[in-house]
């Protein structure tokens, strides 16, 4: 599946530029286990299927977060520059469903996600299908379609998550086998991605 290759393929990124480019990753995969493979490398500190520990996940995000901001407001950016990425790679449905059901972990990642970007760390939810984002969806997918920060796999007149203006549409021709759509704050833009096997 392409979501999944995509995945892989930002995985492969992290770990050839392990040296300059620090990551910590945790993950939290879908009940087929796509990513297990990664569970053993050195700079992936957790490797599960269990969507509850999103709660532990949330709860060290705060923590951290607070350490990351005390550098920041202490202009101690050298230090925060020499910290590792942190990445929650979230590649299961149900951890969605869990936190946007639970008020005070919505709350936590409410809280977190407004301050992630600054302080070198990010949440990529990787198993969301491509379908409209009702009212009564969960809440994170509500504040995943307000943020606009996305990598899609389909073509834009196909897309259905967010609500993309007919003139975008018609500016980009369709994707190629190794090539995705890159949203970053609402501008879209055409990237490679994936190797051609």
């Amino acid at each position: 599946e392409r979501k999944v290759q995509i995945i892989t393929k930002l995985i492969d990124i992290f770990k050839s530029n392990i040296i300059e480019e620090p990551v910590k990753i945790r993950i939290i995969d879908s009940i087929s286990r796509p990513l297990k493979k990664y569970s053993n490398l050195s700079f992936v500190e957790q490797y599960t299927i269990d969507y509850n520990e999103m709660d532990n996940m949330l709860e060290d995000v705060d923590d951290f977060i607070s350490e990351r901001y005390s550098l920041l407001v202490n202009d101690k950016m050298d230090e925060l520059n020499k910290l590792p990425l942190i990445l929650f790679i979230i590649n299961n449905s149900d951890a969605i469903d869990f936190v946007s059901s639970n008020k005070d972990l919505m709350d936590k990642y409410r809280k977190a996600s407004k301050q992630m970007k600054a302080l070198k760390s990010a949440f990529i939810f990787s198993d969301i299908d491509n379908v409209n984002v009702s009212f009564g969806a969960p809440e994170i997918l509500k504040k995943l379609k307000e943020t606009k920060n996305s990598i899609m796999i389909d073509d834009l007149k196909d897309i259905q998550f967010y609500d993309i203006q007919p003139n975008i549409v018609r500016m980009h021709k369709k994707l190629q086998n190794r090539d995705v759509f890159f949203m970053i704050d609402g501008e879209i833009k055409r990237i490679k991605i994936i190797e051609e096997e």
